[in-house]
């Protein structure tokens, strides 16, 4: 499977409850369904050779015998399938009669796992028929062929030579309810999927009970927690079923499906990105339980799964408006820890119209607000400059003036140009110098002022630029503390939305107009007051880049998986050869660019990400991107 992806296939079969023969047609039939649909893991519920609403019957030798012959048919019928397959039946060891998981691979069978968590004698009255095992693995001929062994016990991972990342662990019953449960034990032995055979019926509240302990056990033991539960072919005599299937990858549901019957249910998962969060996390693991190999064919996916365009950016409104507050509320909190740590109360920020800096007011006017004290102290500089536009400077004064804040304007032109000629620069150039000098100057402006008024510099540069050392190395890139450095730039374009939202409509209509506004650091004169150097026009596109900033530093993929997921999310904005081009400035900029985050200024971090060199991000500033340009080159 290419870059980590697998696909699971659970599978409800349309069951008739005690006709063995009926069942295990319908099991071959939907195995070989979902290995033709690219499957390679596929899972049926507990005791589908027989129904889960089996009673008494379950006793009967005829029955049992059945179940063993059945067994063999399936075997016989599915030689060619090189994926790993389960089936559910009624299984006898040493004169104990267990609900057991058949796992399966090409016709053999690889291992019997019993079911080890309580069984629930309130619902399904399991316990009435079936003996629980939790003691040691032990070897037994094959069910399906005397010659070979398998093993029985719960203490097994399923693996593969072709895929080291995949690693299969099952578990019959809720084990995800127990309080020592197996799941945990096998994630560190090293599986990274564990396959729940479930056994629960349809209750009220059963359901968001179930995806609350999915989500919750996925996230706590990193790794793919795939459940299915029996169907509505069930009997009804005492207790009802709906086939339930549920896919959760680190606390995040990849599928979820109720209701089905005869039916397919296929999730993409990434055991690979499952691995990359255990590097992080696991120091330790031990390796006791009993490893068997499967054979499997590879193929690259054509993958179901939803790629968002952003991971910043909520899809749901509700869950986007309380991350929005949720960050101007942790942003605003940190600066006022830190005003109230070194007994200031003012602050000192450049407000230039753009999006940034007014973000930065924004987390100011909070501060203020908790801190009890007027907006008056907080001191908007706006700093006109050789490429300030009307439009941002109107909406800067404008909006200092509406939110109450000191404004007062300082020209840096006369400035600049004293220092070009003191430099014997000649201003007709406009190139890096004649740029960073204006930002140089006016961080001089920022911290001259900030000791005069004994107030604390804010500084406005956000995530995403930090990223791709978009600022000018002591100029905006300094600050006495930041307060967006963890923000990305398309999130800051919904903070504020959110803000305007939620403000007077003087002020809501200025902040709209900002957002409104094209990125730019305003260094290059414009036409007629018109802005003419637009960010990403240079850079590409923040939406892209805060993409990619995601796959690279949240869940380090490599450049050709981060393209792959970019072409699905992307498919209808840009091109390969777009994206490809992006990723490579991208990549560039990312990491000969960590001298400038090497000396960042202090900031609290918002999200799960940052990139302040005494939190999230140690990384060499002469680091080689040798590497990556080589295998971007080669996608």
């Amino acid at each position: 499977m290419v870059d980590g992806y697998v696909r699971i296939a659970n599978l409800v079969n349309d069951v008739r409850v005690a006709d063995v023969d009926y069942n295990a047609k319908n099991i071959i039939s939907m195995i070989r369904k979902a290995y033709e649909e690219g499957a390679r893991v596929i899972n049926f519920p507990a005791l589908s050779l027989t129904g889960i609403t089996i009673g008494d019957l379950v006793w009967q030798q005829s029955l049992l015998e059945k179940c063993k012959e059945a067994l063999k048919t399936i075997s016989d019928e599915t030689k060619d399938i090189y994926a790993v397959y389960t089936v559910g039946m009624p299984y006898v060891v040493d004169e104990l009669l267990y609900n057991v998981v058949v796992v399966m691979n090409a016709g053999d069978v690889l291992a019997i796992v019993p079911q080890s968590s309580a069984l629930d004698k309130a619902d399904e009255n399991l316990g009435r028929y079936f003996a629980i095992y939790t003691g040691e693995n032990i070897e037994k001929n094959s069910p399906v062929d005397e010659d070979e062994i398998c093993i029985f016990g719960n203490e097994v991972i399923v693996s593969t030579e072709d895929m080291k990342e995949l690693r299969l662990g099952y578990v019959v019953g809720e084990d995800y309810l127990d309080m020592d449960s197996l799941s945990t034990s096998l994630v560190l032995e090293g599986a990274t999927i564990i396959n729940c055979i479930g056994t629960r019926c349809n209750l009220i509240g059963r359901d968001k009970l179930n995806e609350n302990y999915l989500s919750a056990t996925s996230h706590r033991d990193l790794c793919v927690y795939s459940y299915v539960t029996p169907g509505l072919g069930e009997s009804s005599t005492n207790v009802s079923y709906k086939g339930s299937t549920y896919v959760y990858e680190l606390g995040g549901c990849v599928k979820e499906e109720k209701g089905i019957e005869g039916q397919i249910s296929i999730a993409d998962v990434d055991v690979r990105r499952v691995l990359n969060y255990r590097h992080k996390k696991i120091q330790s693991t031990t390796s006791e339980y009993d490893y068997v190999l499967a054979e499997i064919d590879t193929l690259i996916l054509d993958l179901t799964r939803h790629i968002p365009k952003s991971h910043f950016i909520p899809e749901d409104e509700e869950e986007l408006n309380n991350r929005c507050a949720m960050a101007i509320d942790i942003a605003s909190d940190g600066l006022v820890t830190r005003l109230k740590a070194i007994n200031q109360d003012k602050v000192v920020l450049g407000l230039s119209g753009g999006l940034d800096s007014t973000l930065a007011l924004l987390v100011c006017i909070e501060a203020m607000k908790k801190m009890k004290k007027k907006n008056s102290n907080i001191f908007a500089i706006t700093m006109p400059g050789m490429g300030t536009s009307d439009r941002t400077y109107d909406n800067a004064c404008s909006l200092a003036k509406e939110t109450k804040c000191t404004l007062r304007e300082i020209s840096i032109k006369n400035a600049v140009t004293g220092h070009f000629k003191d430099i014997n620069k000649d201003p007709k150039v406009k190139d890096v110098t004649y740029e960073n000098a204006q930002a140089r100057e006016r961080a001089q402006i920022l911290m001259d002022v900030a000791n005069m008024e004994g107030a604390l510099q804010i500084g406005t540069g956000d995530m995403s630029e930090l990223a791709l050392g978009w600022c000018t190395y002591g100029g905006d890139q300094m600050c006495m503390y930041g307060v967006n450095g963890s923000i990305p730039k398309t999130m800051m374009q919904k903070i504020v939305t959110y803000y305007a939202n939620n403000t007077t409509k003087k002020v809501g209509k200025i902040l709209m107009d900002i957002v409104d506004t094209p990125i730019s650091p305003e260094l290059i004169p414009g036409t007629k007051g018109v802005i003419r150097q637009k960010t990403e026009d240079i850079v590409g596109p923040y939406e892209l880049h805060d993409f990619y900033l995601y796959y690279v530093l949240h869940e380090n993929f490599t450049p050709g998986k981060i393209l792959r997921l970019a072409e699905i999310a992307f498919k209808d904005e840009y091109d390969r050869q777009t994206l490809k081009k992006w990723l490579k400035n991208f990549y560039k900029r990312f990491i000969t660019q960590q001298f400038k985050r090497s000396c960042m200024a202090d900031g609290v971090k918002i999200g799960t990400m940052s990139l302040s060199p005494r939190g999230d991000l140690n990384m060499p500033s002469d680091a080689s991107i040798s590497l990556y340009m080589d295998e971007i080159d080669n996608l």
